[in-house]
């Protein structure tokens, strides 16, 4: 029987700083997702034919593991949980999973026992839909969502805080004590585009795309926002 803690805390224990920084710093990572699902390094192979499983192996292809938890581990299909991101973090270990964040479409179970990767809120009420992905790499933009939601709508926010009628509001230095909640906001915006099924942004999307998507966005959703 395949002890999945221990395997992943013995990579966990061997890792550096550096390989989390890398993990930012060279593919983009945003760092709440790092700290959330804690990846380690590894080097592995397929176990199987249809390169569904894979085992550890020293002369295998690098790549990173996250476990795989669940909200209740008789019942792995079950997403439902009044803090989805505790499940991430802390929830019950059902498989270990093999990625590479160069290749996010595609990856390997340790044991085959993991359903899904995540959690949602209970669905009460009709809630918004829930967006279910195919690949490892929506995690990101699933914990910066998590992150906005949990805030104060940014166009109350906005008008509790200023008088938008006053012209020298966007002189003042008071503006700046908005900046923390717009870090968490233009973070959950940019990660939506890098998401958009129709027209996405790269994750190395040049510096004036970037800008001219997020800043038609963010104009967007400041109409919907004040109607």
């Amino acid at each position: 029987m395949i002890d999945l803690v221990g395997e992943y805390c013995a990579s966990l224990r061997r890792m550096p700083l550096s390989a989390a920084q890398e993990l930012h710093s060279t593919f983009g990572i945003p760092w709440p997702s790092i700290t959330a699902t804690c990846p380690v390094p590894t080097r592995a192979r397929f176990a199987d034919k249809a390169r569904s499983l894979y085992e550890p192996d020293e002369d295998g292809g690098a790549g990173w593991v996250i476990p795989a938890t669940c909200v209740d581990p008789a019942r792995p299909e079950e997403i439902e949980a009044v803090d989805p991101l505790d499940v991430v973090s802390t929830g019950p270990i059902v498989d270990l999973v093999a990625f590479h964040p160069h290749c996010r479409d595609r990856f390997a179970l340790r044991i085959g026992h993991a359903v899904v990767i995540g959690a949602v809120e209970p669905q009460h009420l009709e809630p918004a839909r829930v967006l279910v992905w195919g690949d490892i790499g929506p995690q990101a933009r699933w914990d910066a969502e998590w992150q906005e939601r949990k805030q104060q709508p940014l166009y109350e926010a906005l008008a509790e805080a200023f008088e938008f009628s006053d012209p020298d509001l966007w002189r003042s230095n008071s503006f700046a004590s908005l900046r923390p909640r717009l870090v968490v906001w233009m973070h959950s915006v940019v990660l939506d585009l890098q998401g958009d099924p129709v027209s996405p942004i790269p994750l190395m999307s040049t510096r004036n795309d970037l800008c001219k998507r997020v800043a038609q966005e963010v104009m967007d959703r400041f109409a919907i926002g004040g109607d």
